[in-house]
């Protein structure tokens, strides 16, 4: 079963329509975290489809109902592990120093981080096929990709803008 890499503590927390916003406290940090990283590694272990928000919670450690006290259902977490996952890919391919290496070892890292979540991509591609919040994530997330790769090559960045249909068919 491959294993799940969840996000670092400086990961960013889930904002915007993604996820409801309770008052700020120093609880407030942890509890999203550790709901995102219990969806990771749901989300890597069963799929989207055979991964719910209460499944989430009680791997987190909290009651079911404290999960829609910080998201809004399955697919916003989802989306917040999308950003999360490419975070965290991001980290690898700069935590490598692939900058002097040749082009081979930045597809090494990056296939090795793809192996490690394949039922995770499995779902993104098929949310990204039925899901239009899910397909404008995914291009940003691609977007953001990228760009992280263009910094780590050294390159200045370059624009890219995703055809509507691109996100689908540029998978790793």
């Amino acid at each position: 079963m491959p294993r799940c890499k969840t996000p670092s503590a400086d990961a960013p927390e889930p904002t915007g329509g993604s996820a409801t916003q309770p008052a700020a406290g120093p609880a407030a940090a942890p509890t999203a975290e550790l709901l995102l990283r219990a969806a990771m590694a749901e989300f890597n272990d069963r799929g989207y489809g055979g991964t719910d928000t209460n499944r989430i919670a009680r791997r987190a450690g909290f009651a079911p109902q404290t999960f829609y006290r910080w998201y809004r259902d399955k697919l916003a977490i989802f989306i917040a592990a999308t950003s999360a996952w490419t975070e965290d890919e991001g980290r690898q391919l700069q935590a490598a120093d692939l900058a002097r290496r040749p082009a081979a070892d930045l597809a090494a890292v990056g296939v090795a981080h793809h192996r490690d979540h394949l039922r995770f991509r499995r779902s993104l591609r098929q949310l990204s096929l039925d899901e239009p919040a899910m397909r404008a994530a995914r291009a940003e997330s691609r977007r953001r990709q990228v760009m992280q790769i263009s910094a780590v090559q050294g390159d200045s960045p370059r624009q890219w803008r995703p055809s509507p249909s691109s996100c689908c068919r540029w998978s790793g």
